[in-house]
């Protein structure tokens, strides 16, 4: 029965504790880094990566504009139609924010998701630029929920199932903690966004206390299955041992027999 006591704390800590993680706190939030382009090495400024609907060669180059010491810029050029950008993985705590950029384009294509600052995610992205534009401030607002949220940030050129070609560049990066959203940008619901994309009831209090429940019963069932189990060797002593107790009793005393 020894053998059993770990496998029974298993089945008993492992549901609680996959419930506890499940309602642990969110990573502690993050800024963004780099917001200036300004450091990095080669061909890639620190704390951001390409990405692209089309990886094979010959879609779209990725290049970073800058001067040692100085601001920098970041380029998307589809020479065929993709989906493109550069990104930066956030943390973010609840709240409001605003992410700005500064963007130009030559030659993006009228058909297709334009020149953007987007969350790669269920089109959160700022208004787009076409053709032919000179720098100008791009924006959106994003809510974020109590437990708060990774997201992906991107400088684009395309869309999901909205390619385009052409070349947009991006400088001036910016994340600021707001109070609410303002008028000047399209603002977004980072929390019911997801919720709309995901069956219901998924990320309700009830969801999380039947999946407790379940998970507790489990445990328990858990628990006396190890209970009842016993070793195979522990059984065969039980069953032979009485039967060499009932021959000792049968057997007649040897007076009795030495006097046959």
């Amino acid at each position: 029965m020894t053998a059993h006591k770990p496998m029974r704390w298993l089945a008993v800590w492992l549901p609680i504790l996959a419930v506890a993680l499940m309602l642990a706190p969110p990573a502690r939030a993050q800024v963004l880094a780099n917001g200036d382009l300004s450091m990095g090495a080669g061909n890639f400024p620190d704390h951001w990566q390409t990405q692209g609907w089309q990886e094979s060669s010959g879609y779209t180059t990725y290049k970073w504009l800058h001067i040692p010491g100085r601001p920098g810029q970041l380029e998307v050029d589809n020479h065929q139609p993709n989906d493109a950008r550069w990104t930066q993985e956030l943390t973010l705590a609840p709240g409001w924010y605003h992410f700005t950029a500064q963007a130009r384009t030559e030659n993006v294509g009228p058909s297709g998701a334009g020149a953007s600052i987007s969350v790669l995610e269920d089109s959160i992205m700022s208004r787009q630029l076409y053709g032919t534009q000179p720098w100008q401030r791009l924006g959106f607002y994003l809510k974020v929920g109590r437990r708060g949220a990774d997201i992906q940030l991107a400088l684009r050129l395309g869309g999901f199932s909205s390619t385009n070609t052409g070349r947009a560049f991006f400088r001036a990066v910016r994340m600021d903690k707001t109070k609410a959203a303002g008028t000047d940008d399209p603002a977004y619901d980072l929390d019911s966004i997801r919720r709309a994309a995901v069956s219901p009831p998924v990320g309700s209090r009830w969801t999380l206390y039947a999946t407790f429940v379940l998970l507790g019963l489990i445990a328990v069932l858990g628990w006396r299955a190890m209970g009842d189990s016993e070793p195979p060797d522990a059984r065969a002593q039980e069953t032979v041992l009485p039967k060499r107790s009932a021959r000792r009793q049968q057997r007649p005393p040897s007076g009795l027999t030495n006097a046959g």
